[in-house]
C-alpha cells in the first residue's frame, strides 16, 4: 500500500512537471530589447511639429544680424500658431500645424518669453550704425578708420569732450554739408542707441533676447514637457492594453505619452555616444556631456528612453519606472553640460564683447532650464538656479573672468562635477 502511494505521488509530481513544462514552452518570448527608438508604433509628430516651428522662428528672430525690424505681433503669432502661415520646407512638405509653443511652456514662463520678444523687437526698431568709411574719407590720411577713433583723436589732439566731437561739423577743416560728426557716428556717439555688436543684437546689459527666448523655449517648454509632464503621474498612470492593439502601428495612451517625452528631446532615433550627431536643440546639445567625459547620451537613450518603451511595451511598470528616473537625471546633464560650455568659452573671450556676452546668454539660458526638471534632485527649488545665475552680475559688459570662473564652479558642485574646465 504504501508503495502503491508513493508511486501515485511520483506519478503525480511528474504529470504537473510536464505540464508545467509544456507550458513554458508554449509561451511567446519578448523579443528583444532594441538598440534604437525604432518601435513600429512609435508617435510623436506633434513634438516634431514644435521642433521645426521653433527652428523657424529662430530663423526669423536671428533677422535681426541682417539689420531686420523683428516684429512683436508676427514673433508672438508664431509663438502662438495663431494666423501665422508657416513657410519653411518642413510645413511645405508637411502642411501646417496645428500645434503651438506657448500652450505647452510653463505657465509661469509664458509673460517672459513674450516680454523678450517685446523687448526684442523695440531693439530692433532702434539700431544705428557707424558709417565708418565716411570717417576713413576724412581722416584716412592719419591712419583713423573708424568713428571710435575719430573721437578718440580729437579728444587726445583738440582736448574735444565726446559731446564736442559728436556735434563737430568739421570747420573749419572740413565741410560736412551741414551735417556733424553725430549724424555719421550715431552709434559711437549716443551710448544708449542699440547696435549690432559682432552681428548680434544685445541690451544695454549686454544680454542677447535671441538666445534668451530661443533658449528658454528649449527649457520651459521642452524639456518642461518632456520630462516633468509627460513622465509624470498623469500621462504615465493611463491605458496601456498592449494586447488590445490590433495594427502595427496602434498605439496606447501610455506608450504615446511615452513617445512624446521622446520626441521633445529632439534626437535621432539611433543617437549614441559614437554618433552624437543629426539631433535638434536637446538631441543637438547633447553632445556637449561627451566634452567632460560623461556618458549621459548612451544612459538616456539605452537605459532611459529605449529601456523605457521597452518595458511599457511588455508592462513592466518597475523597469518602466527606473527608467524614467534614468531619463529624468540624465536629460538634465544637457543644460547642465552646455552651461559649462558657454561659461568657459565666455572667459576664454572675455576682450571680445560679442562673443563673450553671447556665450554667456547662452549659458545663462541653458542655466535656467534647470528650473524645469520637477523631479530633479538637485533643484529643488527654482530660486537655486536664479542665485547661481545672480554670481554672474546684471550687467555682461563689466563682468569679469573671476565671476564666471565662480559661477562655473558652482553649478559644477552642485552636480558633483570635478573638471568643469574641460567642458
Amino acid at each position: 500500500m504504501k508503495i502503491f502511494k508513493l508511486t501515485s505521488i511520483l506519478v503525480a509530481l511528474s504529470t504537473i512537471a510536464f505540464i508545467s513544462s509544456c507550458d513554458k514552452d508554449d509561451e511567446t518570448p519578448s523579443a528583444p530589447a532594441p538598440t534604437s527608438y525604432n518601435f513600429a508604433n512609435a508617435s510623436y509628430s506633434g513634438q516634431t511639429d514644435r521642433i521645426y516651428m521653433l527652428k523657424e522662428l529662430e530663423t526669423y528672430l536671428k533677422t535681426v544680424s541682417d539689420g531686420a525690424v523683428i516684429d512683436a505681433a508676427v514673433a508672438k503669432a508664431m509663438y502662438a500658431n495663431e494666423g501665422y502661415t508657416w513657410t519653411s520646407e518642413y510645413f511645405v512638405i508637411n502642411g501646417q500645424p496645428t500645434k503651438q509653443l506657448k500652450n505647452k511652456t510653463a505657465s509661469n514662463d509664458q509673460a517672459n518669453i513674450e516680454a523678450l520678444i517685446d523687448q526684442l523687437a523695440i531693439l530692433s526698431a532702434n539700431v544705428v550704425s557707424d558709417d565708418d568709411a565716411f570717417v576713413e574719407s576724412i581722416f584716412g590720411t592719419f591712419g583713423i578708420t573708424t568713428c571710435s577713433d575719430a573721437i578718440d583723436y580729437l579728444a587726445t589732439s583738440y582736448g574735444y569732450s565726446t559731446a564736442q566731437s559728436c556735434t563737430w561739423d568739421g570747420s573749419p577743416m572740413y565741410n560736412f554739408g551741414g551735417m556733424t560728426m553725430g549724424d555719421y557716428c550715431q552709434a559711437s556717439c549716443n551710448p544708449y542707441a542699440t547696435s549690432l555688436t559682432g552681428n548680434y543684437m544685445f541690451d544695454e546689459n549686454g544680454f542677447e533676447p535671441v538666445q534668451l527666448i530661443v533658449k528658454g523655449i528649449m527649457g520651459s517648454c521642452f524639456y518642461y514637457q518632456g520630462t516633468s509632464v509627460y513622465l509624470g503621474d498623469d500621462k504615465m498612470n493611463v491605458a496601456n492594453d498592449v494586447d488590445a492593439l490590433t495594427g502595427d502601428t496602434e498605439y496606447t495612451d501610455m506608450q504615446h505619452h511615452f513617445d512624446e517625452s521622446f520626441g521633445y528631446l529632439g534626437a535621432p532615433t539611433d543617437m549614441s555616444i559614437a554618433n552624437p550627431d543629426g539631433g535638434n536643440y536637446w538631441g543637438k546639445y547633447a553632445k556637449k556631456t561627451t566634452g567632460g567625459g560623461l556618458s549621459t547620451i548612451d544612459n538616456l537613450m539605452q537605459d532611459g528612453f529605449i529601456a523605457g518603451r521597452y518595458a511599457i511595451n511588455n508592462m513592466d511598470y518597475d523597469a518602466r519606472d527606473q527608467a524614467i528616473s534614468t531619463i529624468r537625471s540624465e536629460w538634465e546633464m544637457i543644460p547642465v553640460a552646455s552651461a559649462l560650455y558657454y561659461l568657459n568659452a565666455s572667459a576664454a573671450a572675455i576682450t571680445d564683447d560679442a562673443v563673450r556676452n553671447h556665450a554667456l546668454s547662452e549659458a545663462i539660458a541653458f542655466m535656467s532650464a534647470l528650473k524645469w526638471n520637477s523631479a530633479s534632485t538637485v533643484i529643488t527649488n527654482q530660486s537655486q538656479v536664479d542665485d547661481m545665475i545672480a554670481m554672474l552680475g546684471d550687467d555682461l559688459n563689466s563682468i569679469t573672468t573671476t565671476m564666471i570662473a565662480n559661477t562655473r564652479d558652482a553649478l559644477a558642485a552642485a552636480y558633483g562635477i570635478t573638471n568643469a574646465s574641460d567642458y
